[in-house]
């Protein structure tokens, strides 16, 4: 019996092996005829989680336009958009105002924290100082939070 897209992400997802959602996915999805069933926004997800932003956009684009209107993928869509356009300060309201599946959710979580990770490696290097509310703007936290993650 095969195992399906959905229960290979899910296995890895469960074992915390998030870099390898995509990868599996994409070989996965070059073995198979049927997508009817195919976890797009768990390979979008996992291409962005990687870092691997035009990749997570080819996903998107191979994605047909029924599946296209899942309202999870294309909350991932707006996720995707944000960091096209290096707009991080905008990651956070996409990745928090989506209510995301029980599939998703530990995918999305770790996506926020290498994305904090990310913004507070980049505000290290590019200032000198910043107040709190600016570093808590970047990183999707509150300023207390900030503070803290500025003396870790």
């Amino acid at each position: 019996m095969a195992v399906s897209p959905t229960q290979v992400s899910s296995q890895l997802i469960a074992a915390g092996q998030y870099g390898d959602v995509a990868s599996q996915l994409d070989v996965m999805e070059l073995q198979t005829t049927d997508l009817d069933q195919w976890p797009h926004t768990l390979q979008l997800l996992g291409h962005m989680y990687n870092g691997d932003i035009e990749d997570a956009r080819f996903a998107w684009k191979r994605a047909s336009d029924t599946h296209k209107q899942s309202s999870e993928l294309k909350a991932a869509l707006a996720v995707l958009q944000q960091l096209w356009n290096k707009n991080y300060q905008g990651v956070w309201p996409a990745l928090t105002s989506f209510q995301w599946s029980e599939s998703a959710s530990p995918l999305v979580l770790a996506i926020a924290t290498r994305q904090r990770q990310h913004a507070i490696q980049l505000v290290s290097c590019a200032y000198s100082s910043i107040q709190p509310a600016r570093l808590a703007a970047l990183t999707g936290s509150t300023p207390d939070e900030a503070l803290q993650s500025k003396h870790a």
